[in-house]
């Protein structure tokens, strides 16, 4: 366990930070295109922000969806709701988690299914103190969600709350707003540096 004082709590982006982000994209037996049909439409579309900002909920995205394709909306909905129980998580970023005795929250782009399913199907609340959400708090800044996570974890200064995320631009917001950040870039380069940056060795299980 890490003893290290400098850190009052550490700020966890979640995909492809802790957990492979392209868990929505996995087949759909009666869409045959459907990951570039989701990338297309909600990854890099307008539905996708409004889905994440809590402006569109995924009942909603999902009746959207199958006026696009041959299928119902429900059958649209089951699929996203069972690719949120099919997450692969990385073993150093998830036994670093798991690890650390600093105040620690979840500050993610999401929407509510990750609330509704992600959160209670992987029990993160339980190594997590606290998890801000993008369709909460109708924002995709994450340096807001930084904040909120911090206020929620009874933290008020920045340059000691660490946020690791894969986007580097995230890096470098919280960074001139006075936080410290870790550009996450892959789980084997993580495992490497974890220990100067949190005083952790790599698992070896």
């Amino acid at each position: 366990m890490n003893n290290d004082s400098t850190f009052e709590c550490v700020l966890w982006d979640f995909g492809d930070t802790i957990a492979d982000q392209g868990w929505m994209l996995k087949s759909l037996p009666d869409v045959p295109n459907w990951s570039e049909l989701f990338v297309e439409k909600v990854w890099n579309g307008a539905w996708g922000q409004s889905w994440f900002k809590g402006e569109l909920s995924s009942i909603q995205l999902s009746e959207l969806l199958s006026e696009l394709v041959d299928l119902e909306a429900g059958k649209i909905f089951e699929h996203m709701e069972l690719c949120s129980r099919d997450i692969v998580f990385f073993k150093n970023a998830f036994f670093a988690v798991k690890e650390l005795n600093f105040p620690q929250a979840i500050v993610t782009v999401n929407p509510d299914l990750f609330s509704s399913v992600v959160e209670e199907e992987y029990s993160l609340q339980s190594y997590f103190d606290t998890i801000v959400t993008s369709w909460e708090q109708k924002t995709l800044d994450k340096s807001v969600l930084c904040d909120k996570a911090m206020s929620m974890l009874g933290s008020t200064n920045r340059k000691k709350a660490l946020l690791i995320d894969n986007i580097e631009e995230n890096i470098k917001h919280w960074e001139l707003m006075g936080g410290r950040g870790y550009h996450f870039q892959n789980d084997e380069l993580f495992g490497y540096e974890m220990s100067s940056l949190l005083g952790i060795r790599a698992s070896t299980m």
